[in-house]
């Protein structure tokens, strides 16, 4: 090889061997310049490796992997662990093993500390075949993130989810949905058990490993829209094109390690804003969340930075769709999509002109879509994909120049940035008959929402509560005791129509004050599950369930089953809920049961609210409580937050 040939190599080597050497200490250019200009303490490099202030106050990293760190004590000290990574950066590439060096396994970091630096250019460059795979088949060009409404039927999901899309650069003349070539991103616990304790249990206790997975968007709409049934609601944000590039680098950073998960805090919510942040540290999103974070929180949060949400949008889901198209019939046309959906060759009436024929048919394939979107392809039944394959041959039959059925309008107080906060403390006072007196109450609900609770930004005819808890003070006796305690309460209610058959339901772990014969004043705790059906308006806005209800209840001062602490109830649970003007809830619930083999034949609890919406966060209502042996009102105040 000639000299001329080894002068370019022979020059950057010598660059090379000036930008890692110090003048005087011996440390590398590089690591003495970024110790000059701060780098460590840079709230850039701290959100990139996600270092917060712990317990102690000082800083320590959120990730747990210790394959993301490079410094032995780099989890509790940035400075540590920037020397460590510039370090590993200027270390020799393994031929073969490419993938394997710091610049390829972490180009988050090597694109903020080059902006810095600029050593790009006098570095070796390793080609990073693992990572020029992934950045070609996301090349990002905006951030979306993607909340699916709560699904009762799904623990893990009855607070909803927060996910990302990303948004794929469209090349020109590419024909093919955004959806098939966009991915979705989400952080979720790796679980191991279907114990529903230890599940409970490890997932509080922050003992499941939370990683990032990246799958088609495409796949996340057929699992959350079509077979959980659960709306989805996009917002993209106004995120730069340097903020894009970071983010999708520190997502590759993050899927290579995990972050223990924390159902209640630490958890898809909060990590999807934390990594957001670490992309786009202009941004502060965290702060504005409460110590339980939950979904809509990480939806609320982007709506405290102006401008932040370019544009949102509603994605319905199937059963969404096929609700709307069906409230769009008449009840002659309802009469006819559910004969087609069981005789998809049945005959138009006559009298049925072409657009209601058209109105029909869409109808009849949405609810046969949305009844049977938990079955995959190869399991459904045969003649169910035949019917369905007829219906849709019989509308483009019909007239081709028919417009297909209009999209459902985006029901905008069901958003969940509308939605009242999470938290909710209650103050009150009222009168009770059993004594006389009058009492004083304080309450604090952990989470969600009730029946009477606002209603926007919830699902219409769901409960869910999370350690709601009441203390009573009696004013005449200067007693304070524990009036109730709600561990966990779920209720869907499903109204039952001529094309959903679905059960309503209740299941409960409570601790309440009874007030019968055979407990006159005692706190018992206990768990009760209820099963029947819902009727409703159309709007659901009048709603009334009737459903089989049993629970067993403990307490010392019980007579109960043979005189023992423990008492078993049977016997019917209802409820009437009303939406009425004014921004203003009427609900009346009643149980009566039966006492088997107890002393004490049967007891009975009726309850009625009536709460109204001062605004968002703020509501007043007026309560009632009838036992057999007392009858209380009150009047309450409730701040959610």
């Amino acid at each position: 090889m000639t000299v001329r040939a080894l002068a370019p190599r022979l020059t950057l080597a010598l660059s090379l061997v000036c930008f890692s050497a110090g003048a005087t200490s011996g440390e590398p250019q590089m690591i003495t310049r970024a110790r000059a200009m701060g780098l460590a303490q840079s709230v850039a490099w701290q959100r990139l490796l996600h270092y917060r202030s712990g317990a102690q106050v000082s800083l320590v990293s959120e990730v747990d992997g210790q394959e993301f760190f490079l410094a032995p004590a780099g989890k509790r000290d940035p400075e540590a662990e920037l020397v460590a990574t510039l370090n590993a950066f200027l270390a020799p590439v393994v031929p073969g093993q490419e993938d394997a060096h710091a610049l390829c396994r972490f180009p988050a970091r090597r694109f903020l500390l080059d902006e810095q630096l600029h050593f790009e250019g006098r570095l070796h460059a390793p080609t990073c075949p693992a990572l020029v795979r992934y950045s070609a088949a996301l090349d990002p060009e905006a951030v979306t993130i993607v909340y699916s409404a709560n699904y009762l039927n799904n623990p893990a999901s009855a607070f909803g989810h927060t996910f990302l899309r990303l948004r794929r650069r469209r090349l020109a003349g590419d024909t093919q949905p955004s959806e098939q070539l966009d991915f979705g991103v989400d952080y979720s616990a790796n679980t191991d058990t279907n114990n529903p304790l230890l599940y409970a249990f490890k997932g509080l206790t922050g003992l499941f490993p939370g990683v990032f997975h990246f799958h088609s968007y495409e796949y996340k709409i057929r699992e959350y829209g079509n077979s959980e049934a659960r709306d989805l609601w996009e917002y993209d944000l106004a995120l730069t094109p340097r903020e894009v590039t970071l983010f999708a680098l520190h997502l590759w950073e993050l899927a290579a390690t995990h972050i223990d998960y924390f159902y209640l805090t630490k958890n898809c919510s909060y990590h999807v804003l934390a990594a957001i942040e670490a992309a786009a540290p202009r941004i502060d999103l965290i702060s504005s969340l409460n110590t339980v974070v939950l979904p809509k929180d990480t939806i609320k949060a982007l709506f405290t930075i102006p401008g932040l949400v370019r544009e949102s949008r509603y994605r319905p889901s199937l059963r969404s769709q096929f609700r709307g198209q069906v409230a769009r019939l008449g009840p002659r046309e309802k009469d006819m999509a559910q004969r087609l959906t069981l005789d998809p060759k049945a005959p138009m009436p006559r009298e049925f002109s072409v657009v209601e024929s058209a109105r029909t048919l869409d109808a009849a394939v949405f609810v046969l879509d949305a009844r049977f979107a938990k079955a995959s392809e190869s399991a459904r039944n045969p003649s169910i994909v035949a019917a369905r394959a007829w219906l849709v041959q019989r509308r483009a039959l019909l007239s081709p120049s028919l417009p297909p059925a209009p999209p459902i309008s985006a029901p905008r107080d069901k958003a969940p940035e509308q939605g009242h906060g999470s938290m909710r403390v209650t103050f009150g006072t009222g009168i009770t008959s059993q004594y006389g007196n009058d009492f004083a109450t304080l309450g604090y609900r952990l989470a969600l929402h009730d029946l009477a609770d606002p209603p926007d930004g919830e699902p219409e005819l769901s409960q869910l509560q999370f350690l709601d808890t009441h203390l009573r003070y009696d004013i005449g006796r200067r007693a304070l005791t524990l009036d109730s305690l709600t561990f966990a309460e779920l209720l869907a209610l499903n109204p039952l129509t001529r094309f959903e058959k679905a059960l309503s339901w209740r299941a409960r772990a409570f601790g309440v004050r009874l007030h019968d014969r055979g407990c006159a004043d005692c706190f018992a705790h206990g768990l009760e599950g209820a099963i029947g059906g819902t009727i409703a308006t159309e709007t659901e806005h009048t709603t009334f369930f009737l459903m089989a209800d049993a629970y067993v209840a403990f307490s010392g001062a019980l007579d109960g089953i043979g005189g023992s602490f423990v008492r078993l109830g049977v016997g019917p649970y209802a409820g009437l809920r009303v939406r009425l003007p004014g921004e203003t809830i009427g609900l009346l619930t009643g149980s009566l049961s039966y006492l088997p083999a107890q002393p004490l034949r049967g007891t009975y609890d009726v309850r009625a609210t009536v709460r109204s919406s001062l605004g968002k966060d703020i509501a007043v209502g007026v309560e009632a409580a009838m036992q057999p042996s007392s009858l209380e009102v009150g009047l309450s105040s409730y701040l959610y937050f």
